[in-house]
């Protein structure tokens, strides 16, 4: 089912952005998530993952110790910035602001409401695996720095915003980085993981 909602919401996202920023945010945020997951494929190679496992989620946090953290680190870097696109995380938050301008409101409801949260749930997803594995100081200084920045950048934008619908859209950039910075104050995995379930 999020798969779905996300070819529908990627639909709305092409057919509503202008030109220029639309191909960039989807293929490229499709592009380096695709890379996020290679790497992380990649960094459970010593788990000799077969077809009937695969990239299942409560396997990778189960067996986490054994997953390469070199390249663990990138696939969750590569995750946070790919689906941080989708989020609308600074600095890859360039093509929201267009793309709600451009919507009709129906369409820019549903980007507030569905396609900000399904990314931002995968990003929760990649970091159950992360913080298992290299523990909280990574994942924590990657979703900060983000977070942060999108709540510093959002709040400047908006002071001079006039467009509402452009007023929203640095609005869900503000709350998607207050989501980041929460889960980079997350004090346990536990808690990271009860919320990817």
């Amino acid at each position: 089912m999020p798969e779905l909602i996300q070819v529908l919401q990627s639909l709305v996202v092409v057919a509503f952005a202008p030109l220029f920023s639309r191909y960039v945010a989807y293929y490229g945020a499709q592009s380096v998530v695709l890379a996020g997951t290679l790497f992380l494929f990649y960094s459970g190679r010593a788990l000799h993952l077969g077809s009937n496992l695969g990239l299942t989620w409560p396997y990778l946090v189960a067996h986490a110790g054994a997953l390469a953290p070199q390249s663990l680190r990138l696939a969750f870097l590569l995750a946070v910035v790919g689906y941080g696109t989708k989020v609308g995380l600074a600095p890859m938050h360039t093509w929201l602001p267009d793309a709600h301008a451009e919507a009709p409101s129906p369409a820019s409801a549903m980007l507030s409401a569905a396609l900000l949260n399904t990314g931002m749930y995968a990003i929760i997803r990649f970091l159950a695996i992360a913080q298992a594995r290299l523990g909280h100081t990574y994942p924590r200084a990657v979703l900060l720095s983000f977070g942060f920045a999108s709540v510093v950048i959002a709040v400047l934008f908006m002071v001079r915003k006039g467009n509402f619908k452009r007023l929203f859209a640095y609005s869900s950039v503000e709350h998607m980085g207050i989501i980041a910075v929460a889960l980079g104050f997350a004090a346990s995995s536990a808690c990271t993981a009860r919320c990817s379930r």
